[in-house]
């Protein structure tokens, strides 16, 4: 069956492919922003900005591992932090951004998940969490859940230094969940437990599948965060969209497919969802729980990507499309202007676990977006330079 879809797939695309390899629309303007190495470069998921005061993070692939690199924007040079592998094509280390002298990373070392921290000007590890990281505010806490339980359940999302979960132990929920590190008192407990999430519950959930935890966001403020409960049974794949805020947790969508969010403002979150057997792009108030579909938005880009919102713009972008072009484009939530601003090339042997998405994200004074690309045969870290008016 498989090689019947991959047969199709290389025919239509053979007629709908496109003379181009990449197409810049609106006066943006394209510069590769990865390593000076002939080696592939990326950065990870879309809810991080790679870059800050002037340097810009990212991965470099190497021999089943990846090399974190830090790259003065200006002057070119490049500093190697350190090496991992604990890593995956979504969200490569979890790299990420503490403040402008400090980076962190997910690693396996003594035969567990760990954080390291690295100081740029001492060029090494200052701080090791003993548990990876998913999210954090500011210096306060982290959030992270189970890699190897992903692996299990949602493998794009995992690390592969540790084999799937023995049945017996991905069985016990009440002992597993989203865990919190304070970084005030190197502290970490088990914040939510699996048992603690199946116990809420909405129209749909089915208890007897194999559950875990993905896709954790704090707050804007960190007064709360969402994440979504993920689970197969019966060999389908469901999802529930949970919001916590330290005292009561809800479960605010529980429609089959929940995929991509973002935080707009403290309470308001949108994103990519199905909601009362609709799909499309959704806005939602975590507080309220009131849900309204974004019309215009779902209209002009009716497939699912990944949002991230800078002022009155949020960049979306596509999975590859039939001519195996991948589509970034702007929304103005104000406005309601939505403007098309590149296509890249998406070959079709990177696919599923492989695959390259763009995952776009804002500069910090948001003036440019950095994407992952892949159109020109190997992964490359690539900052879009464009005009919002």
């Amino acid at each position: 069956m498989n090689s019947i879809k991959e047969i199709l797939r290389l025919l239509i695309y053979i007629v709908k492919q496109k003379p181009y390899k990449i197409k810049l629309y609106n006066g943006s303007e394209i510069e590769m922003k990865d390593s000076k190495s002939m080696s592939e470069s990326f950065f990870g998921y879309y809810d991080k900005s790679p870059e800050q005061n002037g340097n810009v993070l990212f991965h470099v692939m190497g021999n089943n591992r990846v090399s974190i690199i830090v790259k003065d924007i200006a002057s070119g040079d490049e500093k190697k932090m350190g090496e991992s592998s604990a890593f995956n094509w979504q969200m490569g280390t979890r790299a990420l951004w503490i403040d402008d002298d400090t980076i962190s990373c997910n690693d396996f070392e003594d035969g567990m998940y760990v954080c390291k921290w690295y100081s740029i000007s001492q060029s090494k590890v200052i701080k090791t969490l003993p548990m990876p990281l998913m999210d954090i505010y500011q210096k306060d806490y982290v959030l992270t859940t189970n890699y190897q339980r992903l692996r299990s359940v949602d493998p794009d999302y995992s690390y592969q230094c540790l084999p799937e979960m023995d049945d017996n132990v991905f069985k016990d929920y009440e002992h597993d969940g989203i865990w919190r590190y304070d970084l005030h008192k190197d502290e970490k407990q088990l914040l939510l437990s699996i048992k603690d999430v199946l116990s809420v519950k909405k129209e749909r959930l089915y208890e007897d599948g194999r559950h875990c935890i993905n896709h954790i966001m704090i707050a804007p403020d960190g007064k709360s965060f969402m994440f979504i409960h993920r689970y197969r049974y019966g060999g389908k794949k469901y999802d529930r969209l949970m919001v916590y805020d330290f005292k009561e947790l809800r479960c605010l969508l529980d429609d089959p497919l929940q995929s991509h969010f973002c935080w707009l403002d403290n309470h308001t979150i949108m994103g990519y969802c199905g909601c009362n057997g609709e799909t499309g792009w959704f806005q939602a108030d975590t507080i309220s729980g009131e849900v309204h579909k974004l019309e215009e938005l779902t209209k002009v880009h009716p497939k699912n990507g990944h949002p991230t919102p800078h002022g009155d713009w949020i960049v979306v972008d596509g999975y590859p499309d039939m001519d195996r072009m991948q589509r970034l484009h702007a929304y103005n939530q104000k406005t309601k202007d939505y403007i098309l601003l590149a296509e890249f090339f998406h070959d079709i042997k990177h696919h599923n676990y492989n695959r390259c998405d763009l995952h776009p994200r804002f500069t910090p004074d948001g003036k440019a977006i950095y994407v992952d690309t892949i159109y020109n045969g190997k992964r490359q870290l690539c900052q879009l330079k464009m005009k919002l008016d």
